[in-house]
C-alpha cells in the first residue's frame, strides 16, 4: 500500500508539472526507480495513465553496469567481447563460410562462433537479414544496427556458442564482408520526436507535446520504419493494381495524378498506435528481456487528418462491382483457390505491397479485410496527403 500511494503520489505531481510546463522530471523519475518495478507496473495499468509508463517502468540496468555506478558509459557495452572459452572447439574462418545458408546459419562476434540455425526464422528484424550475415562476422551489420548492442541481446547470443574463432583469421572475418549503410539518406528528424531505435528511426512524439494539438504535427508524429526511407520521384510513381477475375477487377496502374484528379478527395481522421507502444514496460518484468524493437514507451500513438481517394473508388474504376459485395448482392465465397481450397468470406483480404524493402531486397508487406476496404463507411484511403499537406517521406510518400 505504501508504494502504491508513493506512485499515485509521484503521477499526480507529474501531471501538475506537465500542466504548468515545467519539464524538471530528473528527480521524479529516480525517485520512482527506487520503488519495486512489480508494484510500479501494476499501478501504472490501474490507474492507466500513459504519463506514469516513462516514470515508473524504465529499464532496470543489469547488475553488472549497477555496479559500475556513474562512471558507466554507453561504449563500455559496445566494447563487450565474449568469454573465452578454452572448452569450445576452434574453427577456422572457411569452416564459417561452409555453413552460410538457412539450412546452417553459422556466424562470429568478436573471437566466437555461434550456430543460430534455430533462431533464424525467430529473428525480430526479419530471416534474410540474419541470413546476410551467416557465414560472417556479425559486427560489421551491428555496426549499423546499433540497437544490437544491448546487454540481453549480448547474452541471449551466447546460448548459441558452439566454439571460437581461429586468432589468425580474426582480421580475415572482419575484412571479408563490407556493408554499405543503407539509411544515409533518411530524412532529417524532428528533436521532438525521440528515438527508440536510429536505424531504422524508430520515434515516438514527446509525451508532453502529445496533447497540444487535437492533430499531432507532421514533424513529431510517431514513427516506425521498418526499413531505410526510400526517395521516390513523384514523377515515377506508380499504384499498381493485379489482376483479380474472381473479383472482376482488371490490372492497371495509376499515377499520382490521376489518383489526385480520377477521384474525389476524401479526407477522414485517424489515430494510429504501434502494436507494440508501450513494450519497454515487459522490458525485464519478472526478470525476462524482451527483444522485439522498439522499446517503446507510451507515446508510440498520434492523430492525424489524412486525404485521398477511396480504396474502393479505386478498385471501382478496375472493375469491381464494390457496391453488389459491400451490400452481399455478389460474393467471392465459394470460388477456389490454387489449392483447390474454397474461398470463405474473412478469406478476402486486400494485399499491400510496399516500394521500401530490406537490404536484400523483401518489400515490407501488409493486408486488411477486404470487407473494410469496399465499406463506404471502411475509411479506407489510398491516401497522399496528411495534415492538410503532402506526405512526409517518413509517413510514406507520395501514397500509402
Amino acid at each position: 500500500f505504501g508504494s502504491r500511494l508513493i506512485l499515485e503520489c509521484l503521477f499526480w505531481l507529474r501531471v501538475a508539472a506537465m500542466r504548468i510546463g515545467q519539464k524538471s522530471w530528473g528527480a521524479l523519475s529516480h525517485a520512482a526507480q527506487r520503488v519495486n518495478r512489480r508494484h510500479a507496473a501494476a499501478i501504472a495499468g490501474v490507474i492507466g495513465a500513459g504519463a506514469a509508463a516513462p516514470v515508473f517502468c524504465r529499464e532496470q540496468k543489469p547488475a553488472a553496469i549497477q555496479d559500475k555506478g556513474s562512471s558507466f558509459k554507453v561504449e563500455d557495452l559496445q566494447k563487450f567481447a565474449p568469454d573465452s572459452r578454452p572448452d569450445l572447439p576452434t574453427f577456422s574462418f572457411s569452416d564459417l563460410q561452409d555453413h552460410a545458408s538457412s539450412e546452417s546459419c553459422w556466424v562470429t562476434f568478436r573471437g566466437a562462433v555461434y550456430d543460430v540455425t534455430d533462431f533464424v526464422t525467430a529473428h525480430p528484424g526479419e530471416s534474410s537479414r540474419l541470413l546476410m550475415a551467416a557465414g560472417a562476422d556479425l559486427e560489421t551489420f551491428w555496426n549499423v544496427y546499433r540497437l544490437h548492442y544491448r546487454g540481453h541481446i549480448l547474452s541471449f547470443l551466447e546460448k548459441y556458442r558452439i566454439g571460437n574463432l581461429k586468432a589468425e583469421d580474426l582480421q580475415v572475418a572482419r575484412g571479408a564482408v563490407t556493408f554499405g549503410d543503407a539509411f544515409e539518406d533518411d530524412p532529417p528528424r524532428h528533436p521532438d520526436c525521440q528515438p527508440a531505435t536510429m536505424k531504422p528511426f524508430c520515434g515516438e512524439t514527446r509525451l508532453d507535446l502529445l496533447t497540444d494539438s487535437y492533430f499531432t504535427p507532421n514533424e513529431i508524429f510517431y514513427k516506425r520504419n521498418h526499413h531505410s526511407v526510400p526517395r521516390i520521384d513523384p514523377e515515377d510513381y506508380e499504384l499498381v493494381v493485379e489482376d483479380c477475375p474472381e473479383l472482376g477487377i482488371k490490372g492497371r496502374s495509376f499515377t499520382l495524378e490521376e489518383l489526385k484528379t480520377l477521384f474525389p478527395k476524401v479526407e477522414t481522421v485517424s489515430v494510429m498506435q504501434c502494436a507494440g507502444n508501450r513494450g519497454e514496460d515487459y522490458h525485464g518484468l519478472d526478470g525476462k528481456p524482451m527483444f522485439n524493437s522498439p522499446h517503446w514507451n507510451v507515446a508510440a500513438i498520434s492523430n492525424a487528418k489524412y486525404g485521398g481517394a477511396r480504396m474502393r473508388d479505386v478498385l471501382k474504376y478496375c472493375g469491381m462491382d464494390v457496391d453488389g459485395h459491400a451490400l452481399g448482392h455478389k460474393s467471392a465465397v465459394g470460388t477456389k483457390n490454387p489449392l483447390g481450397e474454397q474461398y470463405a468470406q474473412q478469406d478476402w483480404h486486400c494485399h499491400f505491397e510496399s516500394y521500401d524493402a530490406c537490404e536484400p531486397g523483401d518489400p515490407y508487406c501488409g493486408s486488411t479485410f477486404l470487407d473494410k476496404v469496399i465499406d463506404p463507411f471502411g475509411d479506407a484511403l489510398v491516401c497522399y496527403e496528411m495534415n492538410g499537406r503532402e506526405l512526409p517521406r517518413d509517413h510514406g510518400y507520395p501514397v500509402r
